[in-house]
């Protein structure tokens, strides 16, 4: 990699954690797609590598806000949505599914624009797990299904509430990579080489999360997780 391919992927990190940092989810929709076309190498392990260390970041910035039962339910919830999506992934091209998942999320933004809000339930919360969990494996994009939810909340809660779901993601994902064999020493070393744009993205984060709240903040929720199932629905045409 040369030292101009790794100051485009600190930039691309760094807008990533500055989204994420501010709103709450966004750093894997940013950066997966541009750091695949600089190094595929990028791709999975180190970006979640990457992404836990912005969690983690989030979740002790935001920690009073931390919904700890809400992140329960959800994982519960995700569990069989991961279960579902890899019987999916063989039954069905992958380029059929993420039309279905890409239709999915543009289908929730047009219900939220239309005014739908879905009370935060124990079942509701296991529902948004079990599509982030169906989603995120399927698509790689598990944020929205969450953050939907979420998006009349505060943005401490929304911010918080979601990192702490997303650390302990990233663990099942992380273990599931190094038990089948794709995930080593190597992936933490490509991870740890993103790690300054994430910390400096955090950081700008810190001044930009105060002027993103109330309706700012929910419009910023609908218009990454539309655009992130809109670029999937044409991605597989």
């Amino acid at each position: 990699m040369t030292v101009y391919e790794l100051l485009c992927a600190q930039l691309i990190v760094l807008t990533g954690a500055v989204v994420q940092g501010s709103i709450g989810f966004g750093f894997s929709l940013i950066s997966v797609p541009f750091l695949a076309l600089i190094d595929l190498k990028f791709v999975p392990g180190p970006v979640i590598c990457a992404a836990t260390v912005l969690s983690i970041l989030t979740a002790g910035r935001e920690l009073k806000s931390v919904d700890l039962p809400g992140i329960k339910w959800a994982v519960v919830g995700r569990i069989p949505g991961i279960a579902l999506a890899i019987l999916l992934l063989r039954a069905v091209s992958e380029q059929d599914l993420k039309m279905v998942v890409g239709g999915l999320v543009v289908a929730a933004v047009a219900l939220s624009l239309n005014g739908l809000q879905v009370r935060i339930t124990k079942r509701s919360l296991a529902g948004a797990g079990f599509f982030s969990g169906f989603m995120g494996t399927s698509a790689a994009i598990g944020g929205p299904p969450l953050a939907l939810l979420f998006q009349h909340k505060s943005g401490d809660y929304l911010r918080g509430t979601l990192a702490g779901y997303f650390i302990i993601s990233a663990i099942m994902s992380l273990t599931a990579l190094t038990l089948s064999g794709w995930f080593g020493w190597r992936e933490v070393y490509s991870g740890a080489l993103l790690l300054p744009g994430v910390l400096i993205g955090f950081g700008c984060s810190n001044f930009v999360k105060s002027r993103i709240t109330g309706t700012w903040l929910r419009l910023a929720v609908l218009l990454i997780s539309g655009s992130a199932g809109l670029g999937l629905v044409l991605k597989s045409f």
